[in-house]
């Protein structure tokens, strides 16, 4: 199988999509970035990641290589949750989308851990037809 770019979902008759790989609108714009896709848990779940994240790095920076420059601790502080942010939370949102009942299209990449807690719908023959998850 080739490698998947989106993953769509479907549920009454509606169809979202999740991309594979890292997220610049969630890097750039965090929990707005959920709001905009109508998941209030993950926007603040990442709000207080971004929070909380920000305070350990610069804590961490100051501790371990105590730079001169403010400018540099400001610039980690928020680059590095938000980077992390970006790599992890199409992820997060497809894991969402499964557990508010929305059925994945495809097999989910190996790399993302997704256990196979609902069957994909495959199409065959034309029709739709559920299968469990396909090897990748």
């Amino acid at each position: 199988m080739t490698s998947t770019t989106n993953i769509h979902f479907k549920k009454n008759g509606q169809t979202r999509y999740v991309k594979h790989g890292f997220s610049w609108q969630l890097a750039l714009f965090g929990p707005l970035a959920f709001l905009m896709r109508a998941q209030w848990p993950l926007a603040l779940a990442c709000a207080a990641f971004l929070f909380v994240g920000s305070f350990v790095v610069a804590a961490a920076i100051i501790l371990i290589i105590d730079p001169e420059m403010e400018s540099a601790i400001t610039f980690w502080s928020f680059a590095i949750p938000a980077a992390l942010v970006g790599q992890f939370g199409n992820r997060n949102s497809a894991r969402s989308y499964i557990k508010n009942g929305w059925l994945p299209v495809d097999a989910f990449p190996h790399e993302w851990n997704i256990p196979p807690i609902l069957p994909t719908t495959a199409v065959v023959g034309g029709q739709a037809t559920p299968t469990q998850r396909a090897h990748l």
